[in-house]
């Protein structure tokens, strides 16, 4: 249910967070004060507010630490990105030093990156992979490993090379790992049922009067959606509503 909730775009996602506890408001309210069962309701008179503030401080803290996890991932995902951007530009300008051997890792950085763009990233909105790329990752190692050997590179030369594709090898695997992550089920669970206890606790201390329920309902409600709104719409780096961008790899290509 969450996946499912998460899959949509961001409108729908801010809509469907929105009727549900829009919802869930409305109810409280006509149960507690219109509705038949209203008296019994009304006999538990006399919660003081401090503790709404208990539930309240709940939800606010696993929002808060599930907030923290969404944006680290986001960051982890960018410098992942940035790591392997840079790991494949300075491939090519290693490789410009070993003309004309050189070129064979050129091309093979060049095929690399076009496969990424191409052919893994739609992939990764699936958590999956592409074995293509794969395929062309392991060739540029190859190519560097040992036709750079093959055609006397010069040692320290050669070092950087090697360096920078493991460095690659390792950005590539970092954000392949994060786009394989799911969301913390267990974490939105808690978040979205503590949202729905804080509703439950705040109707519980304004059950004197109506209006003034609903005026506190209809803000911490407001506030809620837009806070789980955000967090939802940066869960998932590479296969969100709000996901990062290839562009930093698609530079490479046009710097080729």
């Amino acid at each position: 249910m969450i996946n499912l909730w998460l899959d949509l775009p961001v409108f729908w996602m801010i809509v469907a967070v929105t009727l549900t506890f829009g919802l869930s408001a409305m109810a409280m309210n006509w149960l507690t004060h219109h509705s038949p069962l209203a008296a019994r309701f009304q006999e538990r008179r006399g919660i003081v507010a401090p503790f709404f503030t208990v539930v309240s401080l709940l939800f606010g803290l696993f929002l808060a630490f599930l907030a923290a996890d969404v944006w680290d991932k986001k960051s982890r995902g960018h410098r992942a990105v940035i790591a392997e951007r840079d790991a494949l530009t300075a491939l090519l300008k290693l490789s410009d030093v070993a003309v004309p051997e050189g070129s064979r890792v050129a091309v093979a950085v060049a095929d690399y990156t076009r496969s990424v763009v191409d052919v893994e990233w739609p992939r990764m909105q699936d958590q999956e992979s592409s074995t293509e790329t794969t395929a062309l990752a392991d060739l540029l190692l190859y190519e560097v490993a040992l036709k750079g050997e093959d055609a006397e590179l010069s040692a320290p030369l050669h070092d950087n090379l090697l360096r920078k594709v493991l460095r690659l090898r390792e950005a590539r695997a970092d954000r392949l790992t994060l786009s394989a992550e799911g969301p913390e089920q267990l974490t939105w669970t808690a978040v979205l049922l503590l949202a729905l206890m804080t509703q439950i606790a705040l109707a519980a201390v304004h059950l004197e009067r109506s209006k003034p329920q609903r005026a506190a309902l209809a803000i911490f409600t407001i506030s809620a959606v837009v806070a789980i709104s955000v967090v939802a719409a940066y869960e998932r780096p590479f296969d969100g509503p709000i996901r990062i961008a290839p562009e930093p790899l698609i530079e490479v290509i046009s710097a080729y």
